[in-house]
Formats: C-alpha cells, structure tokens, sequence
C-alpha cells in the first residue's frame, strides 16, 4: 500500500501528513523528537490493512514540514567539512535531548486532562524507559495500559514493528 503525502495550514504553519488507507476510524501516529513521519512506514500499512487510517504527523520543523529554504541555509551555514561530507556545527556543552526543558509538574496538568484511552508501548531493551515508580504514577494518571514489547529497544514500532502493529490494533479493537 502506497502513502499519500498532503499538507495542510494551520496557525500559519504549513505541515506534512502522510496517510496510508481510507475510512473514518483514524489512528494518528506521532513521531519523537528529531524523528519525522515516515518512522512509521513499518507500522502504518499493517493498520490500514486492519481497516484503520493512519495518518502521520511531521512535527513543526520536523521532516516536509521544515521549509525547504530554511533547511538549505541551515546546511549550508550550520555544518562544516569533514572527511568527504558535513557535521553539524555545535556546543557540546549546550545539548539538549529536548526543545523545551521538561517540568513533570507542567506535564501532569496536560495528562489530568487526556480523557481518551491511552496505550503506553515500551521497549523492553530500551535504555531509556522511566523506573518503576515514576511510570506508575504516569500511567496512573494517564488511566493508561502499559505493554513492553520484547527484543525491542527505544523504537519498537521500527525495531519489531509487526509486534507493536498488533498490539495497537489489539487495543483499538478493545477501546471500541
């Protein structure tokens, strides 16, 4: 199944979708930071084949959604020789793994208010998951089921994206 590349204007942003299926049961899937939409080319055609349309998100300044203009000055000007390509020109004493620093007091507002149901996917290699009394309080709030996919890292819907497609399509068919 073929995806189809739209764009749509929204508070003066100019943002990319790309969409795999039809129909009016539709899944949004959300990429991470520095990611972008087509992270879920593994996913998304296994939802539309269950009857879902799935449509993908590249973020402001992420992907299609980033101005080709504006990527090519960037290239141009922030990034230097190196060896036959480019690096990226930086601070290493001013990286960040965000955009914005994160206040888990500002985010549990945000999460009070989520009233639909929610499903946590987590990696079971990840390095990166919360421990356990922080996930809980988050999943307590959030009134959201957990699953950990096995042998998957940080991104099971690219590492084992067969396993992470039915465990969404599980869920869906539940929450229903």
């Amino acid at each position: 199944m073929s995806p189809t590349d739209c764009y749509v204007d929204a508070n003066g942003l100019r943002l990319h979708l790309v969409e795999w299926g039809e129909g009016d049961r539709v899944v949004l899937l959300l990429h991470g930071f520095l990611e972008h939409a087509r992270m879920w080319d593994w996913v998304a055609p296994r939802l539309a084949a269950a009857g879902y349309r799935a449509v993908a998100l590249d973020w402001r300044g992420h992907g299609d959604s980033f101005p080709e203009a504006a990527a090519w000055h960037l290239a141009e000007h922030g990034t230097r020789p190196d060896a036959g390509g480019r690096l990226w020109k930086f601070d290493p004493l001013h990286q960040t793994t965000s955009p914005q620093p994160y206040y888990v007091a500002q985010a549990r507002e945000f999460w009070r208010r989520v009233s639909c149901p929610l499903l946590y996917v987590e990696g079971a290699e990840s390095n990166l998951r919360l421990d356990g009394p922080d996930l809980a309080d988050r999943l307590a709030i959030l009134r959201a089921r957990l699953v950990t996919v096995a042998d998957a890292g940080h991104h099971p819907h690219v590492e084992r994206p067969e396993a992470f497609a039915e465990t969404v399509i599980t869920f869906l068919g539940e929450a229903r």
